[in-house]
């Protein structure tokens, strides 16, 4: 008996997943690219205002991370649909079982190394700040910690993973119940623009209570919007209910460009300490992510397509998981023992930068690959 093809597989060279109808799509590896970029330059000291000038260069590259949570939104919802629609059922075992495929062994590697730095390069006033770091990642519950003030030293980018990884524990089984519950599509979709409204909406009242800016950055209620942004978007292409008529499909083209533009004037001026960022612009900054994210998919503006679909950003976006694991160890590391070793300035930052392509390259191609082609050999379906 020849098996049934399974719609969802995780490509072993890329790392992402795909399925017949969905298929892959470059310029997704792309905008992934430049989310991890925007970051990464937030992080280094070129992500601040440039001195004796009124010139920034990407201070507002923290919303890259607004960007991952919307493509994740967006794919993870695509595929369990697609899942739904081909077997009537979604395994939550095969979709657990390939997230920690994906994710867990680039992860034990990076708090591995925190770890082993930890006991041999850091201060002793850093060792605790480090360990609360790595077991925090760990359990997943850095953005808890990180809301509260806690110190998590090189770890305290890991908030974000920890939010996804909530989110992975409740959108699959939510919308597994709902569908088969039998819920009309509309009503889910429903349930999930009252989820983005909710979230902003007590976004915007806790910041007129005066709740510090660590809880609206690093809390998980308060992104949720993000996610539930592009789970919306997800289920509004995938159950065709978006107009296809030729002028509705010029309107949105305009608009993917409007958001476009938005999207990088936001990245070169926003800044952590704007009270506009919390009260609203975090769910404009969403949609405008979901829409650019959309044209992708159908129909991409040219200049965008050339943009993201060239060679190199597609391989950054590819290994952009272990970009976003590694770059503040790199940092943190060549920051506090380049000068040491007479590596200062634009020979640090070089440094740093080829270390860390070095490491990442490395971590795909002889961690994550084979992990990933660990689904196919033991037929995880």
């Amino acid at each position: 008996m020849i098996a049934k093809p399974s719609p969802i597989e995780i490509d072993a060279e890329s790392g992402s997943e795909r399925s017949p109808r969905f298929g892959y799509h470059a310029a997704l590896d792309g905008m992934r690219a430049v989310c991890v970029l925007s970051v990464i330059i937030f992080h280094s000291p070129l992500g601040f205002s440039i001195p004796n000038t009124q010139m920034y260069f990407l201070v507002g590259g923290f919303l890259g991370v607004d960007g991952f949570f919307v493509l994740s939104g967006f794919l993870i919802t695509t595929l369990l649909v697609e899942e739904w629609e081909f077997k009537k059922k979604i395994s939550l075992r095969r979709f657990y079982l390939r997230r920690a495929l994906r994710l867990l062994p680039a992860l034990g590697v990076v708090l591995a190394a925190g770890a082993v730095y930890a006991a041999v390069w850091a201060r002793d006033d850093e060792v605790g700040a480090i360990l609360r770091g790595v077991f925090a990642s760990l359990a997943y519950c850095s953005n808890f910690l990180a809301a509260a003030g806690k110190n998590l030293h090189m770890f305290v980018h890991t908030w974000s993973l920890s939010t996804e990884e909530h989110f992975y524990l409740i959108w699959p089984l939510a919308l597994y119940a709902m569908l088969r519950a039998g819920w009309r599509r509309s009503a889910i979709v429903a349930v999930v623009a009252l989820g983005i409204c909710a979230s902003a909406g007590w976004r915007a009242w806790l910041w007129t209570a005066g709740a510090p800016i660590p809880r609206f950055f690093y809390a998980p209620d308060m992104r949720a919007d993000a996610l539930l942004m592009g789970c919306l978007f997800a289920l509004l292409r995938s159950w065709k209910m978006l107009p296809s008529t030729p002028m509705w499909r010029l309107a949105f083209r305009c608009l993917a460009v409007v958001a476009a533009l938005y999207l990088g004037y936001r990245l070169m001026t926003a800044q952590v300490s704007m009270p506009q960022i919390y009260q609203w612009e975090m769910t404009t900054i969403a949609l405008a992510f979901a829409v650019v994210i959309l044209n992708l998919v159908d129909r991409p503006l040219k200049p965008l397509a050339w943009a993201l679909e060239n060679p190199v950003m597609v391989w950054l976006g590819r290994v952009s998981y272990g970009l976003y694991l590694w770059h503040p160890l790199i940092i943190y590391f060549g920051r506090a023992h380049g000068p040491h070793a007479g590596i200062e300035g634009s020979a640090n930052h070089l440094a740093q930068a080829v270390s860390l392509l070095a490491i990442v390259a490395a971590s795909f191609y002889f961690v994550e690959r084979p992990c990933l082609r660990l689904k196919r050999k033991f037929e995880i379906h």
